[in-house]
């Protein structure tokens, strides 16, 4: 779980840590969801509307 959280994109891990990710993104959901490896695209994956 640790290395999938460390290869999201920065931009994400900033929100997370701000606190300002999509009220829908818990671990529960980041469980599930196969996350794509280029950044580009994790946004969209994860529900990243900004």
């Amino acid at each position: 779980m640790i290395l999938r959280l460390a290869l999201l994109a920065p931009s994400i891990q900033c929100d997370i840590l701000q606190g300002t990710q999509p009220a829908e993104f818990n671990l529960e959901a980041f469980k599930r969801i196969d996350v794509p490896l280029a950044w580009s695209k994790q946004r969209a994956a994860l529900g990243w509307d900004r």
